[in-house]
């Protein structure tokens, strides 16, 4: 299907190189060669409105809206009714990251996620209808802000599509789940690692878990009863938790192969450099299964984990493709987001962005208590909302 007609306003914290804003919306603007190899060719859409909540000295947006004949807009409500007074676009492409913004008390980066959203949803509001909303990344960093944002969609209908793009992305080796020719096995253990951004990439990592995990059961999260509880740990604490055996040494070296051949001796290196960044949160689970992220700073890159399933161990590692090609998860995630405007079909549930936005809010509050347990509250899990049909 294709609508040139088809009108999307962009809300953005910030339009820089290299920001999200420019390796999502600058696609729709001039695709790259290379990203048909990921689903995106010519847009069959159109930006029709840009707001920015900052500008800085390296700002795109007044370039890129002069060159393509797009109007910016000073508020969000403007970018909505194209300047006039009626909601007046048919989507809302909603990227709060990135941007100068401050960390509170759990190092999680203050952006008005919520406050954006809040800001669409009063243009709804106040028309009495909704259009498609794509949100990058997580909720919030409020877990009072999260549970309130899913009540608003579940009580508006509103269309939502949210979350990472390397979910949509390919594993490598590629992934077979056990249980050839039957139910799959109960996935009784993972261990993933992550690099570089503590809270940003623990949710990525989060988010390639929760997939998996979703991937052993045949409706969404019907294998877990939901969280019991969040521990992390951080330098030595982290070895002395993996030397207890708290989590799976045999798991986390698999997830370290999985990203350099060399790998393990790597990570390794971590125990001589007690100034390097090391975390871990586990997540427990009231069904006895547990997931634990380990983020390290540089020492291996990307975003791999090992897992357990009975007596069956694998690894895997997420193809995320190169930044030569300009990021192409990102392609892959405009392809989606585009087919998502013009259905209305989210292709994964509401109910993964909301555990996985919930459990990095969580994670790093544990941080802020090492080696002790947070409890979580209500399993950690939304009520279910049937009318979001998700797109086969």
């Amino acid at each position: 299907m294709t609508s040139p007609s088809f009108r999307i306003a962009v809300i953005t914290t910030v339009y820089r190189p290299l920001s999200h804003a420019d390796v999502i919306v600058s696609r729709w603007l001039e695709p790259r060669p290379t990203d048909v190899k990921y689903g995106w060719g010519a847009p069959r859409t159109t930006i029709a409105s840009i707001h920015t909540v900052q500008c800085p000295p390296n700002d795109m947006a007044a370039e890129v809206c002069e060159k393509h004949g797009i109007p910016r807009f000073d508020t969000v409500e403007e970018a909505l009714t194209l300047g006039g007074d009626r909601l007046a676009v048919d989507g809302v492409l909603l990227i709060a990251e990135h941007g100068e913004y401050p960390d509170n008390e759990f190092r999680q980066k203050l952006y008005p996620r919520h406050e954006l959203f809040e800001e669409v949803v009063a243009v709804f509001r106040r028309e009495g209808r909704v259009v498609p909303l794509f949100f990058d990344k997580h909720f919030s960093w409020n877990p009072a802000s999260i549970r309130a944002m899913y009540a608003t969609i579940a009580e508006l209908g509103i269309p939502f599509f949210g979350g990472t793009s390397l979910t949509h992305m390919g594993l490598l080796p590629p992934q077979t789940l056990p249980g050839a020719g039957g139910a799959p096995q109960r996935v009784e253990e993972v261990v993933a690692i992550y690099h570089d951004a503590l809270e940003a990439y623990l949710f990525h990592s989060l988010e390639v878990v929760e997939k998996l995990l979703e991937e052993q059961t045949t409706g969404y999260l019907n294998r877990r009863t939901g969280l019991e509880e969040i521990v992390a740990w951080s330098g030595a604490g982290v070895w002395k938790a993996l030397e207890e055996g708290v989590f799976s040494v045999k798991l986390l070296e698999a997830a370290a192969l999985a990203l350099a051949p060399d790998g393990v001796e790597r990570f390794y290196t971590l125990r001589d450099q007690p100034e390097a960044e090391l975390h871990a949160f586990q997540l427990r689970y009231r069904d006895g299964s547990k997931v634990t992220h380990v983020m390290q700073k540089a020492t291996l890159r990307g975003w791999a984990f090992g897992w357990r399933a009975g007596e069956t161990v694998r690894a895997n590692v997420v193809d995320a493709g190169s930044a030569e090609e300009f990021y192409p998860h990102f392609a892959r995630l405009s392809r989606l987001v585009e087919d998502f405007f013009l259905s209305g079909k989210p292709p994964i549930p509401l109910e993964r962005l909301y555990v996985t936005s919930l459990a990095t809010a969580l994670c790093m509050r544990a941080l802020a208590q090492p080696g002790v347990p947070l409890a979580v509250e209500d399993g950690g899990l939304p009520l279910p909302l049937p009318e979001q049909k998700v797109e086969a």
